[in-house]
């Protein structure tokens, strides 16, 4: 059996019903996980849902309206706290990119509870 079988084989076999039918599940396959796949920051955003909106709650109770730049500090404040209870709760502190993440989960979350 040499090369010039084998591929001729493949070939056959790729261009039959079953195989049209193969590589079509193949492809599907692949796109539904790389469309399945979910963002960081929503990975956050399931997982620690509750410490993100008690966190945001209590920001927006202990720093009042009439200071300047209350958003940036009281955003500032819940990344704090949340990076807090996921190090106690992981055991370890969030790096930059986890850290970015959970920014990103205190906006959504931040917009839906709004």
């Amino acid at each position: 059996m040499n090369i010039d079988n084998v591929l001729e084989m493949a070939w056959k076999l790729v261009n039959s019903d079953f195989g049209f039918a193969m590589v079509l599940s193949v492809t599907a396959f692949i796109i539904n996980r790389i469309y399945a796949a979910k963002p960081q920051w929503q990975i956050y955003a399931d997982k620690y849902r509750g410490t993100i909106v008690s966190a945001i709650r209590q920001v927006e109770k202990t720093i009042p309206d009439n200071i300047e730049n209350k958003h940036v500090r009281r955003f500032d404040r819940a990344l704090k706290i949340v990076c807090e209870g996921i190090a106690r709760a992981e055991g370890t502190t969030p790096n930059a990119i986890d850290t970015r993440a959970i920014a990103e989960a205190i906006n959504a979350l931040h917009n839906e509870i709004k």
